[in-house]
C-alpha cells in the first residue's frame, strides 16, 4: 500500500476502499480549505475525473487516474505534489496545545 500523502497541513491516508456516501464526480476540489484563500486543491484532466466521497465528517477520494494536489498561493507555496490512483481518506494533521490542554487541527 502506498504512504501517506502530505501537503501542508493535509494528509491523504491510503485505504482499502471508500465508504458509501454523497458522491461528486469532478475533476477539482478544495480537499484543504485555507484561512487565507490559499486551498490545497486536487486537480486531474476534465477527461480524468475523480469522485469526492462525503461520510460523515470524513472526506475520501477515489480515482482511477493520476491528479495532482495543489496549492493556490503564489509564493512560500507546497510543492505540487503527484496522487497516484486509489482511494484515500483526507485528514488534517493535528496539534496539542499545553497552554489550553487542547487538540486542535494545524492551519497553514
Amino acid at each position: 500500500m502506498n504512504q501517506p500523502i502530505i501537503h501542508g497541513e493535509n494528509v491523504l491516508i491510503p485505504v482499502e476502499k471508500v465508504p458509501n456516501g454523497k458522491r461528486i464526480t469532478t475533476s477539482s476540489y478544495i480537499v484543504g480549505h485555507s484561512e487565507t484563500g490559499h486551498h490545497h486543491v486536487l486537480e486531474a484532466e476534465k477527461e480524468s475525473p475523480f469522485d469526492i466521497i462525503i461520510n460523515g465528517d470524513d472526506m475520501y477520494i477515489a480515482s482511477k487516474h493520476v491528479a495532482n494536489l495543489v496549492h493556490k498561493k503564489t509564493h512560500n507555496i507546497h510543492k505540487t505534489v503527484t496522487v497516484e490512483p486509489g482511494f484515500y481518506l483526507v485528514k488534517r494533521k493535528s496539534e496539542y496545545d499545553p497552554f489550553q490542554q487542547v487538540i486542535r487541527q494545524v492551519w497553514d
